[in-house]
Formats: structure tokens, sequence, C-alpha cells
């Protein structure tokens, strides 16, 4: 995976399959505990998608007043990008999504 940290907005991103971050993934800073958060996402949107018969969950934004995680949902691995708080996360979403 490339560095997606050159994508405007970007601060951090990582992938991570099952539970493992991938070897060479991480560029830029994610919260120091994303590892462990990452392994709830991808589960938590899987479900919120069935339970509400959208299909399969392709993107997952969580955002607060100083932070904006992106997760893109992958079958082999999920991609996670920290964004500033001012950054489009659809914008974002779909030029990394050209990148992988």
């Amino acid at each position: 995976m490339e560095d997606l940290t050159k994508i405007k907005g970007v601060t951090g991103c990582a992938a991570y399959s099952g539970n493992n971050l991938v070897a060479g993934t991480n560029y830029g800073s994610l919260g120091d505990r994303a590892a462990e958060i990452e392994q709830f996402w991808a589960t938590a949107a899987s479900v919120i998608a069935a339970n509400l018969k959208l299909g399969p969950a392709k993107v997952m934004l969580i955002r607060g007043k100083a932070r904006q995680v992106l997760m893109i949902l992958g079958e082999k691995q999920n991609i996670v990008c920290e964004l500033i708080p001012e950054a489009d996360w659809k914008t974002v979403a779909a030029e990394v999504r050209k990148r992988l």
C-alpha cells in the first residue's frame, strides 16, 4: 500500500488484516489505540449494514469535534485513515479507493 498521507487531509493511515497491522502500511500518525479498536469497527459496520438491509458495508466514518477516522472495508484488509477535522471524507474515500 502506498503512503495515503499524501492525499490532502489524511494525517495517518494503516492497513489491517484481521486484527493485525499489515507490515509496511503504517504512515503518519493514527490514534495510539487504533489497532485495538479496528477489530471491532468492521464487525460493527457489517452488523449495522445488515440490520438496515444496506448490503455489504464498504466505508465507515467516525467523527468527533477534533478528529475524523475513515475506514475503507475490504474482503482481505481494512484501511484506516485519520483525517483532519475539515477534510471532505467522501473525496478522501474516493481517492483512497482509486489508489488501492
